[in-house]
């Protein structure tokens, strides 16, 4: 198995729950597997904090429904999505 397969399979296994038992058979078949798993769920970990803080920043500063706000435009977004990156390095 070559690094690019251990990296899609990382990532596969990444994105869908799978039972302890499925991940440590595939761990056991190539050692790069679960490294390439952890850097991946690492990653996805991260997208979610700053997601939810992003989220935040944005409640606090327009109220609970600033999505139908005109005046949170897409600038608006962006700040907030920059400031939570910043906050979740």
């Amino acid at each position: 198995m070559n690094k690019g397969d251990c990296e899609n399979i990382g990532h596969i296994l990444s994105s869908y729950s799978a039972s302890e038992e499925v991940l440590e058979q595939f761990f056991r078949l190539d050692p790069r597997i679960k490294e390439d798993y952890d850097e991946f769920q690492s990653c996805s970990m991260r997208r979610e904090r700053i997601d939810e803080r992003m989220l935040e920043i944005l409640k606090n500063k327009f109220g609970h429904k600033f999505g139908l706000l005109k005046a949170c435009g897409a600038l608006e977004y962006k700040k907030a999505r920059e400031q939570a990156e910043c906050e979740n390095p």
